[in-house]
């Protein structure tokens, strides 16, 4: 019995993995859409703002930081991964913020290179 609720317990998870993992990602990829067509002036007065969407990443980053020790199959290289793209991520709002077209630009190639973005 208790081998079936820990098992259980591994897979939801997983799953919570599975899902935080993708919505990092995927929320990673929309501001990268969004910072390529929108003018810096125009993506300072968002809101949420892409400081807010990168703290909020962090958050989901700290989660699966938590889960991973629940998870053999998360390996560091995956949590570094996840920690590299919010690290980009911070850069594109840090560009915004500062209003700096040049570092705009620059974060948006970094995370152009990128796959799974």
């Amino acid at each position: 019995m208790t081998d079936n609720i820990q098992d259980t317990q591994i897979s939801m998870a997983k799953k919570r993995f599975n899902d935080l993992h993708e919505q990092i990602f995927g929320e990673i990829s929309s501001m990268l859409s969004t910072a390529r067509l929108t003018p810096i002036d125009v993506l300072q007065d968002r809101d949420p703002t892409f400081m807010d969407q990168v703290k909020e990443l962090e958050t989901f980053k700290n989660i699966i930081d938590d889960l991973s020790s629940y998870l053999s199959s998360v390996t560091y290289e995956i949590l570094e991964r996840v920690e590299d793209y919010i690290r980009l991520a911070r850069n594109l709002a840090e560009a915004i913020n500062n209003e700096c077209s040049d570092s705009l630009g620059a974060a948006i190639a970094a995370l152009d290179e990128k796959p799974y973005i």
